[in-house]
């Protein structure tokens, strides 16, 4: 009897870890747990359409996660308490940097896996399927394109801000020197 109330509890606990991952980003406590979980969805997606739709889905996480820690790191590079602030934009900047890498990666590889599972598909004489997973590669395509255009438009923004500051800056001193 113990040892079934002990597994019950051990498995909810562990239930609710994997829940709590889903939001996680590189860098926090809970990240292995959700890659770590899908790792173990792939393995479980037994038909071409069931791998293709988790290949999407993690490309998708990644994507998310790269525009979560970019927006973490605006917020604290917009922020004026440069102590607190330049070891927390250091750390958020690599992890930034490291997730752009990981979701480039996991795009590319997702790519090349849907359309071998599409060629597959189209092989086997399932066309239709064939033409939804392609569909959702374009989607997946789309998805990176835009956030990588909002990253290089936010990285424009705040390029500008820093010459406008350094201008202004120069501009004072200039004043004082007269």
């Amino acid at each position: 009897m113990y040892i079934v109330i002990s597994l019950i509890l051990t498995l909810s606990l562990a239930t609710g870890g994997v829940v709590a991952a889903n939001g996680s980003v590189p860098g926090e406590k809970l990240y292995g747990v959700k890659k770590l979980k899908e790792k173990i969805e792939l393995q479980l997606a037994l038909s071409p359409e069931a791998r293709a739709e988790a290949y999407a889905k993690h490309s998708q996480a990644r994507l998310a996660e790269y525009a979560e820690l970019r927006s973490r790191l605006n917020t604290a590079m917009s922020t004026d308490n440069e102590q607190t602030n330049s070891e927390k934009e250091t750390v958020l900047t690599q992890l930034t940097l490291e997730s752009k890498q990981e979701a480039d990666l996991s795009v590319s590889t997702s790519l090349a896996a849907m359309a071998e599972i599409a060629a597959e598909l189209r092989q086997d004489g399932e066309t239709e399927t064939a033409a939804e997973v392609e569909q959702a590669m374009m989607v997946l395509n789309q998805t990176s394109f835009q956030t990588s255009a909002s990253a290089e438009t936010n990285n424009d923004y705040y390029e500008s801000s820093l010459e406008l500051d350094v201008q202004s800056e120069s501009s004072a001193q200039g004043s004082v020197n007269l």
